[in-house]
C-alpha cells in the first residue's frame, strides 16, 4: 500500500498553505490518467517514464508502464505510450509499486508485489524497441519468494539491490551466459524489530536506508542505517546505525527515503504518525558526514512539519531541497533554501498546493532548467485518476 493512501485514511487535521508569491512559479499539469495513478517517475532523453496500478488494456487491474513524450509544440498535454501492460500470463508480474529505473543495458527494470512464478511479486524488464516504432519487449527475470519492499537500485556488474518482506537486502544478478537464469541471494538480514523501507547507493558500493521501527531512541521511532560491502569474497556486509529517531529530537520519526549529496551528506524525509505504527513528525533532515574518523554523523532538523506526510525523495538543485507532502486537503510541493547566514534557518516556499484532492507522492525529476516533474493520485473506492505535473521553479 502506499504510504499516501494510509494518509487518507489517517483524517488528519486541516493545514493551511501560504501560496507563492506571484512570478515565482508556474504549475501545469501535462497528463490525466482516468484508470490508475502513478508510483513516481523516472527520466530519460527528455521523456517521462512510470508505472500505475490500474487497468490497462488487459482489463484485470494489473497495472502498465506508461512513457510521455514532451509536446511538439513545446506546450500543452504530453502524449503518453503505453509500453506494457501487466497481466498478459499467470507467470507475469502484477501491480507495479515502486518507481522503475534504467539499468546499464539501457533496459527499464522495475517491481511488482504481485503474481510472478511464488504469486508474491517479480522483477520485471522492459527492453527498448530495436527499431523506431517497435513494441517494448517485457520479461520476468526473478520471481519473489517474498514480495518486495522497495523498488531496484542498481548494483555492481548488472545487478539489482532489492529489500523483500522477509526484512531482507537481496542481490539480483543477470546470467553470466546468454539463455541463463537471473539469480537471488540473501546479501545480509536486518535486526529484529525494524522494518527497512527505502534503499539508496553510495559511494564504494556502500548502501544506505531507512528504517520505519527500531533504532536506539526512546520510542525506536526508526533510523537511518548504513551498509558497507565486505573487503573481500564471502565475507559480511557491515551494519551501522547512523541515526536512530525518538523522543527528545525533534519528534520526527517514521523515516522513509534519503537523498545523498554530491559531498556525502544525507538528506532524508520522515512519514510521521501512520496507521501502520508509525510514530513521530514529518520532517525534513540532514546527516552530515563525521569530521573525524570515529565520531557520530551530526543530525539536523530543516523542517519540522508536525502532522503532515512526506512521501516523496527530495531532490537537490543549487543548494535547495524540493520536496512533496500531504495535507488534509491534497496537498503540496515545497522549496526549502538554505540560509543566507550562518545559524539561519532555512525558508519554506510553497511552489504549489493542491486542493482537489490530488496527493503528490513517489519519485520527482527536475532537468537541467530546474523544471520539477512529479506525480499525484487518489482513490474513493469506487475509481481511480492520478496525474503528471511539471512546475517551472525559476
Amino acid at each position: 500500500m502506499n504510504r499516501w493512501t494510509a494518509y487518507v485514511a489517517s483524517n488528519l487535521l486541516a493545514f493551511v498553505l501560504v501560496a507563492p508569491a506571484a512570478g515565482q512559479t508556474r504549475f501545469d499539469t501535462i497528463y490525466t490518467f482516468t484508470n490508475g495513478y502513478p508510483v513516481g517517475l523516472t527520466a530519460s532523453s527528455g521523456e517521462l517514464y512510470g508505472a500505475f496500478q490500474g487497468l490497462g488494456s488487459t482489463g484485470i487491474g494489473c497495472g502498465v508502464v506508461f512513457e510521455l513524450q514532451p509536446p511538439p509544440t513545446g506546450n500543452g498535454a504530453w502524449p503518453e505510450a503505453v509500453l506494457y501492460s501487466f497481466g498478459e500470463a499467470t507467470t507475469d508480474a502484477c501491480d507495479p509499486a515502486f518507481t522503475p529505473i534504467f539499468g546499464a543495458d539501457g533496459a527499464l527494470y522495475g517491481t511488482a508485489v504481485a503474481w510472478g512464478g511464488y504469486g508474491l511479486g517479480a522483477l520485471y524488464q522492459l527492453q527498448p524497441p530495436a527499431f523506431s516504432g517497435g513494441s517494448w519487449t517485457e520479461s520476468t527475470p526473478y520471481s519473489f519468494p517474498a514480495f518486495p519492499a522497495s523498488g531496484p537500485v542498481l548494483g555492481p556488474r548488472g545487478s539489482i539491490y532489492v529489500l523483500n518482506g522477509d526484512n531482507e537486502l537481496m542481490q539480483l544478478a543477470p546470467p553470466s551466459a546468454q539463455g541463463g537464469n537471473w539469480t537471488g541471494t540473501v546479501l545480509y538480514n536486518f535486526p529484529f524489530g525494524t522494518l527497512v523501507d527505502s534503499l539508496i547507493e553510495g559511494t564504494g558500493g556502500v548502501l544506505y536506508g531507512t528504517s520505519e521501527f527500531g533504532g536506539l531512541a526512546p520510542g525506536q521511532m526508526g533510523e537511518v542505517f548504513e551498509l558497507k560491502p565486505p573487503s573481500g569474497p564471502g565475507g559480511a556486509w557491515a551494519y551501522q546505525t547512523l541515526h536512530s529517531f525518538g523522543y527528545g529530537n525533534g519528534d520526527a520519526g517514521n523515516p522513509n527515503s534519503l537523498t545523498l549529496a554530491s559531498d556525502g551528506t544525507i538528506y532524508g524525509t520522515t512519514y510521521g504518525a501512520s496507521i501502520t505504527g508509525g510514530l513521530g513528525e514529518g520532517a525534513v533532515f540532514e546527516l552530515t558526514p563525521p569530521a573525524s574518523p570515529g565520531a557520530g554523523w551530526a543530525y539536523t532538523i530543516l523542517k519540522n512539519f508536525g502532522g503532515l506526510h512526506l512521501d516523496s525523495p527530495l531532490i537537490l538543485r543549487n543548494g535547495s531541497v524540493y520536496g512533496a507532502l500531504a495535507s488534509a486537503t491534497g496537498g503540496a510541493v515545497f522549496e526549502l533554501q538554505p540560509p543566507s547566514t550562518a545559524g539561519a534557518s532555512w525558508t519554506l516556499v510553497f511552489l504549489h498546493n493542491f486542493t482537489n484532492g490530488q496527493v503528490p507522492f513517489g519519485q520527482m525529476v527536475m532537468d537541467q532548467r530546474g523544471v520539477l516533474y512529479g506525480a499525484t493520485g487518489i482513490t474513493d473506492g469506487q475509481s481511480q485518476s492520478g496525474t503528471v505535473y511539471q512546475i517551472e521553479t525559476q
